[in-house]
């Protein structure tokens, strides 16, 4: 089977980067912003559950999660106000959570996204 490379010259290179990553750098400032709303309207978001360390008792305060992700893990036992424990830490940034008797693993992105404060 053959490629086809499309050869481009190192300024229309470096145009083409710095056009497609202007959306980006939106988005992330719009983020940014975001979160600094949520964090003074909320007031209990101390870290992420990414960050706790292992064998601590937390609480879910917000998840910043599309509504979709939300439901699913709303699902699973993930929601505001509902007490956790993390019984193990994954590289990358994932742990496991205990909540009740179930054992719930998460990945670090999802993890970044659950806020949650010491219970």
């Amino acid at each position: 089977m053959v490629s086809r490379h499309t050869v481009m010259s190192l300024p229309s290179v470096t145009s083409v980067i710095q056009e497609s990553s202007r959306p980006i750098l939106a988005k992330v400032e719009q983020h940014s912003l975001q979160s600094a709303v949520n964090s003074t309207t909320v007031g209990c978001m101390t870290q992420s559950l990414r960050t706790c360390p292992l064998g601590m008792e937390i609480e879910i305060c917000a998840i910043e999660l599309s509504e979709r992700y939300r439901f699913r893990l709303n699902e699973l036992g993930f929601r505001e106000h509902e007490r956790l424990t993390v019984i193990q830490k994954a590289n990358f940034g994932g742990c496991v959570v205990s909540h009740g008797s179930e054992r719930i693993a998460v990945d670090g992105a999802t993890a970044r996204r659950i806020l949650v404060k010491p219970s």
